[in-house]
């Protein structure tokens, strides 16, 4: 025969019950973002002179948002204060919202400081990509004539020569 708990079981069990019913439970919430976190940039052009007044994004990486901009000043700083930790990317964005330039990925904690920079590549003649071609131009050209150079050791000689 099978007997559920006696009575007297029931009564020794209650306080350990309600005990366990009205004890606090410890919530954990994660740590606001302080003052004292910092991220620090320079923007530097291509031979290391401050760039003034374009626009720095400070992208978290975990979301994907862009958390906060501002314009770099008359020495290329810019400074953002009471960040979140997360992964976070410095871009340099242009008057339609274009990327021109990114600073390096890095990772910051509550209270930490890091210090990085961004630098702008040099810009491109408008004739840069002219020539990029033109050896491959020249080959095709001469392969349609027929003049295309042939051999594995010495001089290159044309077919028929």
């Amino acid at each position: 025969m099978v007997r559920g708990p006696s009575a007297g079981n029931l009564y020794c069990s209650l306080p350990l019950l309600l005990a366990l019913v009205s004890a606090p439970v410890a919530v954990t919430y994660p740590a606001p973002p302080s003052a004292a976190t910092v991220v620090s940039a320079f923007v530097w052009d291509a031979v290391n002179r401050p760039v003034t007044g374009v626009t720095v994004a400070l992208t978290n990486l975990g979301t994907a948002r862009v958390e906060r901009s501002m314009n770099s000043d008359e020495d290329g700083h810019v400074s953002f204060r009471g960040i979140e930790s997360g992964t976070y990317i410095l871009e340099v964005v242009n008057t339609r919202g274009a990327v021109v330039a990114t600073g390096q990925t890095f990772t910051i904690e509550v209270g930490e400081t890091v210090a990085t920079f961004v630098r702008l590549t040099a810009k491109s003649p408008w004739y840069s990509g002219l020539f990029q071609n033109v050896g491959a131009v020249a080959v095709a050209t001469a392969a349609g004539l027929g003049q295309t150079a042939v051999g594995t050791t010495g001089q290159p000689q044309s077919p028929g020569r």
